[in-house]
């Protein structure tokens, strides 16, 4: 379930941190996490991880400009995880906050600084594009500052630039220090959105948000592995790339009844150090150039005879197509065994994940469950065997999942102010990812793993 609306209430008694609060689920939503009442499942499908800044602006109320206000959101937490044969994989924690602040300027100007940051060292599993690494921590910083311009009648448009900066940090197994994670990055970039409110049909309301992004992504310490061979330089910042974001959303609904909302989205990569490998094995010169879209729908049904039941269904599909190949020597110096890959890094993906929660009327504790089905197949990237050997059929990869959540809230029981909310929460999840891909020589493809989670969330 999408948590997409903020309540809709008169301008002049809303304090300024509400408003805030609205724009950081924005953010939240348009950095490809999916705001819901449980946390995601996650997989190693290949996922371009995107600029954790990138708004699409909801409903909410103005602030006051007779002070700067703020806004902290924290939750901390502790996990365990198992494998199929009941073996510990990892203990840890972890931490994700958020800190904005809010000011009016002038009568429709409203300036915000919002900083959002993570840590976690209970072990998890990213994706390079090739294949899914393990790493034992992980942390990521983003500051965006923006400004917010209100116009039309009844301030019925806004228009939001933003600029970002952002630097994320990895562990791998492999050990080292906060620094030498090969895969830490740093975004610099800046964003331009545009919302319209009003635009529902029938007795509902609806929002169109529209963004465009650009932002310049570097990975500090990778080095192409040509480079080292040959020390020509020919690929310096392979990794590096320039990329340009368009969006669009669109809200419909409200708190009770049937409500959906769509997110599409498409990222162009152009990776100017990386140079396009052809079927003799040899670069020809062209920049490797990617193409993203990405397409999110959600739905959910709140009965108005038990508003405190609620389920959802979200959708995604994802394409990825790029005019990079890959050329495999196989470790050999005989050119007859080598294998060429067109297109290797295009593939497919959809899912689909339903999920029902319950409120109990007379305790402030909600259940949440959630299925996860994710596929994912490659267009032209064949599957290997566990001696490496290459099948006769494509890459592919299943993932199921379920999330069963329990949150309860403190707020009441604690007797804290109103503008704090308090709840403690734990989770059980249960993860399945299947290959058909038997080479584990560098990637662990198949897994099979629990998770048990205790917490405590904190707003403000």
């Amino acid at each position: 379930m999408k948590v997409n609306q903020c309540p809709r209430v008169s301008r002049l008694s809303i304090l300024p941190r509400t408003y805030i609060f609205c724009i950081v689920l924005s953010v939240l939503l348009f950095s490809g996490n999916i705001a819901t009442a449980e946390e995601p499942i996650q997989g190693t499908t290949p996922q371009e991880a995107l600029p954790q800044n990138t708004l699409v602006q909801h409903n909410s109320p103005e602030p006051s400009a007779e002070r700067t206000d703020f806004v902290i959101s924290l939750d901390a937490f502790y996990s365990h995880k198992d494998d199929k044969d009941g073996d510990s994989l990892s203990d840890g924690g972890g931490l994700n906050g958020m800190l904005g602040m809010g000011k009016r300027l002038k009568d429709r100007l409203t300036f915000m600084l919002i900083y959002t940051g993570s840590y976690n060292n209970s072990g998890d599993y990213y994706s390079d594009l090739v294949g899914p690494r393990e790493r034992t921590e992980y942390q990521s910083h983003t500051i965006t500052p923006m400004l917010k311009y209100d116009f039309g009648e009844n301030d019925r448009y806004s228009l939001t630039p933003s600029i970002f900066y952002t630097r994320t940090y990895n562990k791998d197994v492999g050990g080292g220090g906060w620094d030498d994670g090969l895969y830490n990055y740093r975004d610099k970039g800046g964003d331009l959105d545009f919302k319209v409110r009003g635009m529902g049909y029938g007795e509902k309301d609806g929002d169109l948000m529209l963004g465009l992004q650009y932002y310049k992504r570097e990975y500090t310490n990778y080095e192409s592995l040509l480079d080292l061979a040959t020390g020509i330089g020919i690929e310096e910042d392979e990794r590096d790339y320039d990329g340009i974001l368009g969006r669009i959303g669109y809200n419909w609904g409200y708190n009770i009844g049937f409500s959906w909302s769509a997110d599409y989205y498409l990222l162009y990569k152009k990776l100017e150090g990386k140079k396009v490998v052809g079927s003799d094995g040899v670069l020809n010169g062209d920049e490797q150039e990617d193409y993203l879209h990405n397409l999110e729908l959600w739905f959910w049904y709140v009965p108005d005879t038990q508003p405190g039941l609620r389920f959802g269904l979200a959708l995604n599909g994802r394409l990825n197509r790029s005019n990079q190949n890959y050329y495999d020597g196989l470790g050999t110096t005989l050119p007859g065994d080598d294998v060429f890959l067109p297109d290797f890094y295009d593939f497919n993906s959809y899912g689909i994940r339903p999920s029902i929660s319950y409120l109990l009327p007379m305790l402030p504790l909600t259940t949440t469950i959630t299925y996860t089905y994710q596929k994912l197949d490659y267009t032209d990237r064949l599957a290997q065997d566990s001696e490496g050997s290459y099948k006769n059929e494509e890459q592919d990869e299943t993932q199921n999942g379920v999330n069963l959540r329990l949150f309860y809230d403190l707020t009441g029981l604690l007797n804290v102010r109103p503008r704090w909310q308090v709840g403690i929460y734990g989770r059980w999840q249960y993860l399945k990812v299947d290959s058909n891909n038997d080479d584990e020589s560098v990637y662990r493809y198949d897994r099979e793993e629990y998770e048990y989670t205790a917490g405590m969330s904190f707003r403000y």
